[in-house]
């Protein structure tokens, strides 16, 4: 993605037909972990997510990977579905 290419998963983009609201599902997300999410959008590591909202980073880990259980995705797709639909 940084070098110019781009991301091509089936759920979120494919070359034939214009992405839509039902190809790319609403991420499932607590108030909490959306904060984690925007913090993660905004290049941060793990411990500066931590940091900035004043938690520990196995607490960050933890909701992490709950989030992507939860909406069974990588973390990288669920970046960009959350994109997506929160713009």
């Amino acid at each position: 993605l940084f070098t110019g290419d781009f991301y091509t998963c089936p759920l979120v983009f494919t070359e034939t037909k214009e992405l839509n609201k039902n190809d790319c599902p609403r991420p499932i997300l607590s108030e909490a972990e959306i904060r984690i999410i925007r913090a993660y959008a905004d290049g941060l590591t793990t411990n500066q997510v931590a940091e900035r909202l004043f938690l520990q980073p196995v607490t960050i880990r933890n909701h992490r990977a709950r989030v992507i259980d939860r909406n069974r995705c990588s973390f990288g797709e669920l970046l960009i579905r959350f994109n997506y639909w929160e713009g």
